[in-house]
């Protein structure tokens, strides 16, 4: 969807809808769109939290309700993939009975016997549908002979896109062969059937390592408990159920190649050649269709997979199917987005793409910023609203004669807002300076707005940030801390000040209160010689944890002032572990930004990461460097604050990454 997006044709508007529980179909607002890029964007953890609460406030906070005419109007309605609770069934029944050939669904053609919910009705719906997008030819026949029982009118296969993962390249460590199984952990996808062949292997003494990546899907009672007992107790077995992509992308790096033996398209097969990564695959896994190379297809056995995995632990045989990957054919995910906007446009009769190279955004989006702003002009009146008009049109304040002229034209002429604001942007001096293209985009925008007055064009639902903040909002990582902030806020401008005023600013900043002269005085006779930001520092933390604070300050204040103490309240990346480092259990991508971080820093914060409980005696050694630290010493550093708690904080996954850093 997101691709789709920004390849939507430019002429073309592209409006996000909600069905609500009454099946009637709402508008929302167009900063969904947005919120859905940055999420998927957004390689922080916490940031996808927040983000997806923003999403949900758009779906819980419906617009206006698309009347009978609008719906009429509409080239077509696009669903991304058709929902099968009541509500939307219902929605779709009913758009079927009155407009069957506006819909175009993009559908993975479920089996009829899955029993999944929505039943017969569900079913029903698809086999009246004629615009589809299938995933795959396989999918299609399937999905013809199985379910509709005829050929459909217009279907179309559009693939998946192989370039998620664009800046992963695979570089294998071949003296530590590992196995990846990428996707939902469930029968039907030969997990077991994969773990049966490896746990041979093992006990034949071959030493080679498994990794489960995705959460737990359908898997009985008997296979969990497997599955719990190899997590616990097998070393070259490991299950990462919460892989963030960054750490995907980790655990990717180091692949010896991809197991994909089960159902399911197999866009993970696709992914992983584009990074270098060969598969070994089914031989009717649809993403075949699609893949150039670097696979080998079997007719899954348990003998067949057995010899397949003995055959890649031969670094010669791996790197020859590694050479056969022609990465240049495989398709990314902005030509699956183009063929699905040309079949749309292209099978709508008198409409075709538009020849003009798409919007770099998205398709809605100058009309929409086009439409912002002019709600913005009409809220003015009088001169300001002339005055907003020369701003937006031309980045000037309107002249005196030209506000004259034009409230005058204003009073007499065309009374109404948007027409006034027409003719302004019509004149020939705009057409000189801006062109007609320009001029077209704001006619689109004054189409729109007086299509769709009431949208709240500059509120986000549900009371979060407006949109000209949430860019802003989503740079940073994580959402806000006011406590964090205000601590962080004090050093900032305690450290920057000019070194008379310092001592003045910490008793105001910290305490409310002046500086009694005798201890400004000590302070400054201190300070004067060492002038350092440590020193500063210091005086900071005292002043701020002193017994008259203690007494009116809450604990966690006084703990936050302490703390940043520590650290480089300027470096961002500081900040950031600081906080994360108070809520997040260890991972691969704060393991990163963690070496990345100078031998003083890191050794600061690695101290800090909690690894578990230690028995009271134990205390960790304290690195003082002589040399400049490499990374293998850094990652050595933190298996050996591993081992020193007295529970299991890191999993088999992470301690392998780290030693594949330690000892490479």
């Amino acid at each position: 969807m997101i691709e789709l997006m920004h390849n939507w044709p430019k002429d073309k508007i592209l409006v996000p809808v909600a069905v609500d529980k009454k099946s009637d179909m709402h508008m929302i607002s167009f900063d969904v769109l947005k919120f859905i890029g940055k999420f998927f964007q957004c390689t922080d953890e916490s940031g996808d939290t927040e983000i997806s609460r923003e999403l949900a406030a758009f779906i819980d906070h419906p617009l206006e309700a698309i009347t009978e005419s609008q719906f009429d109007a509409c080239d077509g309605i696009l669903l991304p993939g058709p929902a099968c609770s009541e509500h939307h069934i219902e929605f779709y029944d009913k758009a079927l009975s009155t407009r069957p050939g506006k819909l175009y669904a993009i559908c993975h053609a479920p089996d009829p016997s899955s029993g999944m919910e929505g039943g017969d009705r569900y079913f029903h719906v698809l086999q009246c549908l004629e615009n589809i997008a299938f995933s795959s030819r396989k999918a299609q026949r399937d999905f013809e002979l199985r379910l509709a029982g005829r050929s459909l009118r217009n279907p179309i296969v559009v693939g998946g896109g192989s370039d998620a993962f664009e800046d992963l390249i695979c570089t294998p460590d071949n003296r530590r062969p590992e196995f990846v199984v990428v996707g939902t952990v469930a029968t039907h996808k030969n997990h077991v059937l994969v773990l049966d062949v490896f746990e041979a292997m093992w006990a034949s003494g071959l030493v080679v390592r498994l990794t489960f990546i995705g959460q737990a899907g359908a898997v009985g009672p008997e296979e969990a408990e497997r599955l719990d007992a190899l997590c616990r107790d097998q070393p070259l077995f490991t299950w990462e159920k919460h892989a963030s992509d960054a750490e995907l992308c980790e655990i990717l790096r180091y692949a010896t190649a991809l197991l994909y033996v089960g159902e399911g398209f197999g866009l993970p097969v696709l992914e992983g050649l584009r990074a270098g990564i060969p598969a070994i695959v089914s031989r009717s896994l649809p993403a075949l269709e699609f893949a150039h190379g670097g696979f080998l297809a079997i007719d899954v056995t348990f003998d067949t997979l057995t010899a397949a995995v003995r055959a890649f632990l031969d670094p010669e045989a791996v790197a020859a199917k590694r050479r056969e990957i022609d990465r240049s054919l495989l398709p990314g995910w902005d030509e699956v987005a183009r063929k699905t906007a040309g079949w749309i446009y292209g099978s709508m009769e008198g409409s075709a793409l538009n020849s003009l190279a798409a919007s770099p955004i998205t398709g809605f989006q100058d009309r929409f910023e086009a439409a912002r702003a002019i709600h913005r002009i009409v809220d003015q009146d009088g001169p300001a609203f002339i005055d907003a008009c020369f701003l937006a049109l031309f980045g000037r304040r309107a002249r005196g004669s030209e506000m004259a002229g034009w409230s005058r034209i204003g009073e007499k002429v065309s009374p109404d807002k948007l027409d006034l604001f027409l003719l302004i942007a019509s004149g020939e001096e705009f057409i000189q300076v801006r062109g007609a293209e320009e001029l077209q985009r704001w006619i689109c925008g004054v189409i729109f707005y007086r299509a769709h007055p009431g949208l709240p064009y500059d509120a986000v639902p549900g009371g979060h940030l407006s949109p000209n903040h949430a860019g802003e909002a989503a740079s940073q990582q994580g959402s806000v801390d006011p406590l964090l902030d205000e601590c962080l806020q004090k050093y900032r401008a305690l450290l920057k000040a000019d070194i008379e005023d310092f001592v003045e600013l910490c008793f105001h900043l910290l305490l409310d209160r002046p500086a009694e002269e005798s201890l400004r005085k000590g302070y400054m006779d201190w300070l004067v010689p060492r002038q350092t930001p440590e020193a500063r520092k210091l005086i900071i933390k005292e002043i701020a944890t002193c017994p008259f604070n203690r007494e009116r300050k809450p604990e966690p204040w006084l703990a936050c002032m302490e703390a940043l103490a520590e650290i480089d309240v300027f470096d961002p990346k500081q900040v950031f572990l600081h906080k994360e480092l108070q809520t997040r259990l260890p991972s691969r991508s704060l393991f990163k930004m963690l070496m990345s971080l100078d031998d003083a820093a890191f050794i600061r914060f690695a101290l800090r990461v909690d690894f578990g409980p230690r028995d009271g005696e134990v205390k960790p050694l304290v690195l003082v460097p002589e040399h400049p630290m490499d990374l293998s010493v850094k990652a050595k550093y933190l298996l050996y604050l591993a081992t020193l708690g007295k529970e299991a904080r890191l999993t088999k996954g992470m301690k392998t990454w780290l030693g594949r850093i330690a000892f490479p």
